[in-house]
């Protein structure tokens, strides 16, 4: 069919809902049906909560499957169907009244909503899946609304057709009353051959009374028929109104000397329509009174016929100013040269709902970004009369869009630029493995040498110079070693294992010379089995410990304390607060020298020291090294520290792998 509906993000949506939220989805659905007092549920008030959950069930599942296969049209006409069938008890026709179902929408859509927050936290895609259910429970409405109506006026026309209407004849001369049997059902009253036995007039409605009254005197006075409605009173006090028609009969000189007719009892008829009324005037409140949304009618050629809060809001002219207009008016002068708004409305007319977003204007002549949704409105005969408008204020959305985009332009300027980077550093540590390492071997060799040969022959002068050279090559050779390890870390092909950390941390403990050198003391909380890359957290382990150890005071045995806890991402200091994952939260902590807290970003750059060459030993970057392993696995260091009072290092590794978790 031409205006199908096809939905993008509602059908994951459903899935979710169906394969998670089934049951709860039922039970939130009744809570809401009674929150709002939806007048249909008085037909259930025998049943239990539970036992209308364990029925709505299958209902739900049947309902999310239609949507999670987008097929919205199919469900749409085989709830129709069911309901015309009278085989859905929730929506039985002899109950029904046009509120339930503006009731039923607005609880459908609140349902709809409540559950976003438990699927996603993208408000994107939650205001994409709420226009979705707006689209369908739009047409819902739609075709619920032209069928209730429908079968009203069919029920009503049948019960006009097989209707017992009284009859009634009166001489005008002997004032006598003869009323048929169905008159006197009507009235509720004991069969009498004259009916003016029980003074007719007192059943009258006081407030209709004058009309009756008019209406009889004038048929008489001008031999014309009488046809109007009002109210009687019953003996029992029951009120009922009735539809009363008659016509006079004159003699020969055309004097009217009797008249008959017939009255209907139409006291349903008239509930019906007092309540529908209600029902159209509530309905057009809701709408009215939305100010997130402008709704409009227009007619076909696009004049305004209406206005809501949200239209005012959105747009800035009031209902005085905006109604009669051409809708036009919102669109920029490019837009207007175009005639994009009559194009907009020519593909409403083709295709049964045209949707658009672009830049409109305001009142006050700014801007905004628009949402618009047009749909065709049709008679009876099929005939286009107008189309509703709907239109949503996105600009935060898409000013967030283009900020979005400008930032992905960015970060792809600097992938390049790292990718170039990463090349010089490929090509750097290719001449350390090779260019660079070969001469320096075959200089500590040849100082080594020398010094075993010639040791006699040197003064002391040289041999502390050789000593000084063969000290400055084994640095430089632990340097590239570590540059090395540093550029190698970018291209592990390691695997995440699980591993016992308590084992890891023993073993790093026996292989620290360190540890028994400076009797050292590390205290640690029992550690858990995790998945990680293990040559990799093992060297950033032994690098923190080794630091811990190296930076202690002088005649101060250092002491090392690990401790272990489990934190909520959104808990974690610079980490994103929508961060739903839990970490392994690693403390290391020492009574060292410590450091001033202004340094704590600083040394995990790259080359970066805090102490001269000749306090500490170390190449500046053992703590690049560590950041660059948290950020394999994934996680965050971060560090603190005082001058004095030592230093602290805070590690959060996910709990379980990022690509389990997305």
């Amino acid at each position: 069919m031409k205006d199908a509906l096809h939905f993008e993000h509602l059908p994951a949506y459903a899935a979710f809902l169906l394969d998670h939220k089934a049951r709860e989805f039922t039970t939130e659905q009744l809570r809401l049906l009674r929150e709002l007092k939806v007048p249909m549920l008085k037909f259930y008030e025998g049943i239990s909560d539970e036992q209308l959950i364990e029925g709505g069930v299958e209902r739900t599942k049947k309902f999310l499957q239609h949507l999670k296969d987008n097929e919205v049209e199919q469900y749409i006409e085989s709830s129709i169907a069911e309901w015309l069938a009278n085989q859905i008890p929730l929506f039985s026709r002899e109950k029904l009244l046009p509120e339930d179902i503006t009731l039923i929408s607005f609880m459908r859509r609140k349902l709809f909503r409540n559950f976003l927050p438990a699927y996603t936290t993208d408000i994107t895609v939650s205001l994409r899946i709420m226009e979705e259910v707006d689209a369908f429970t739009v047409k819902f409405d739609t075709l619920c609304f032209k069928h209730l109506m429908e079968l009203q006026q069919r029920l009503y026309e049948q019960a006009e057709a097989l209707a017992h209407i009284g009859n009634w004849t009166w001489d005008l001369n002997t004032k006598n009353l003869v009323w048929s049997e169905e008159m006197f059902r009507i009235y509720e009253l004991e069969h009498k051959d004259n009916a003016n036995e029980y003074d007719i007039r007192k059943f009258t409605h006081p407030e209709d009374a004058a009309i009756v009254d008019e209406e009889m005197e004038r048929t008489i006075r001008t031999l014309q028929p009488h046809d109007f409605y009002y109210r009687i009173i019953l003996n029992s006090g029951k009120e009922k109104h009735v539809h009363a028609k008659g016509q006079p009969e004159t003699n020969k000189e055309g004097v009217a000397v009797r008249m008959f007719g017939t009255l209907q009892d139409v006291t349903a008829q008239k509930i019906f329509e007092t309540e529908l009324k209600k029902s159209e005037e509530r309905y057009h409140g809701m709408i009215n009174e939305v100010q997130d949304y402008a709704i409009i009618l227009l007619d076909k050629q696009g004049k305004i016929l209406n206005w809501n809060k949200g239209a005012e809001k959105i747009k800035g002219y009031t209902a005085e100013e905006a109604v009669g207009k051409n809708f036009s008016i919102f669109y920029t002068e490019k837009d207007r040269s175009e005639n994009l708004s009559g194009q907009l409305l020519q593909r409403a007319r083709e295709e049964g709902r045209a949707t658009h977003e672009g830049w409109r204007v305001r009142k006050d002549g700014t801007v905004f970004w628009g949402s618009v949704v047009i749909t065709s409105l049709h008679d009876e005969a099929g005939q286009i009369f107008g189309f509703s408008k709907v239109t949503r204020d996105l600009t935060e959305r898409k000013l967030a869009e283009e900020k979005l985009l400008r930032y992905a332009e960015k970060i792809e300027r600097k992938n390049k630029m790292l990718e170039e980077a990463n090349k010089e550093l490929e090509s750097f540590s290719y001449v350390a493995s090779h260019d660079l390492q070969e001469p320096l071997r075959k200089i500590q060799a040849f100082t080594s040498r020398l010094l075993q040969k010639e040791n006699d022959n040197l003064s002391e002068w040289g041999k502390d110079v050789f000593s000084k050279v063969q000290l400055s090559a084994n640095r430089m050779q632990r340097l590239i070693e570590a540059l090395l390890n540093f550029s190698r870390l970018d291209k592990t092909q390691e695997g995440f294992e699980q591993v016992d950390v308590n084992m890891m941390l023993d073993e790093i403990k026996n292989n620290l010379q360190e540890v028994a050198e400076s009797k050292a003391v590390i205290i640690a909380d029992p550690l858990p089995v995790m998945n990680v890359i293990p040559i990799q957290l093992q060297q950033l382990l032994s690098n923190l410990i080794s630091n811990a150890l190296k930076y202690s005071k002088p005649d101060v045995p250092p002491v090392v304390k690990i401790s272990y806890g489990l934190k909520e991402g959104r808990a974690i200091p610079g980490n994103s607060a929508l961060d739903l994952n839990k970490y392994h939260h690693i403390t290391i902590s020492d009574n060292g020298i410590g450091f001033e807290q202004q340094y704590a970003e600083k040394i995990f750059e790259l080359f970066q020291r805090l102490h001269g060459k000749s306090e500490y030993e170390g190449t500046g970057i053992g703590l690049a090294i560590c950041k660059k392993i948290v950020a394999n696995h994934h996680g965050f260091i971060n560090a603190t520290g005082k001058p004095g009072e030592g230093a602290e290092f805070n590690i959060y590794l996910p709990s379980e792998r990022k690509t389990e978790l997305a």
